[in-house]
């Protein structure tokens, strides 16, 4: 059996789990119960395992990683909008 293949099933199951929460957060326009810091925590994490996976030469994880770094990304950015009262209209 492939290992990487399970490392490819784990990445589309985490980094899937991620897109009906910007869905929501797109939909209701707000980032309630979302802490910034640890959104960039998290944000600060997947970087640092980038750089990691980019010194193993991971192919899994570096893939995993930029979609991770990607995803979080729209989170922070929309956590920080709405926590800091700027609305951006075309978002509707």
């Amino acid at each position: 059996m492939d290992y990487e293949l399970w490392g490819w099933l784990g990445l589309l199951l985490i980094h899937g789990s991620r897109i009906p929460q910007i869905i929501h957060m797109l939909r209701r326009r707000q980032a309630g119960g979302l802490s910034l810091s640890g959104t960039l925590a998290i944000q600060l994490g997947l970087l640092s395992y980038l750089v990691y996976a980019v010194l193993q030469h991971d192919r899994v994880f570096i893939v995993s990683n930029i979609i991770g770094l990607a995803l979080q990304g729209w989170v922070l950015v929309l956590n920080y909008i709405w926590r800091s009262g700027h609305i951006i209209e075309e978002l509707s």
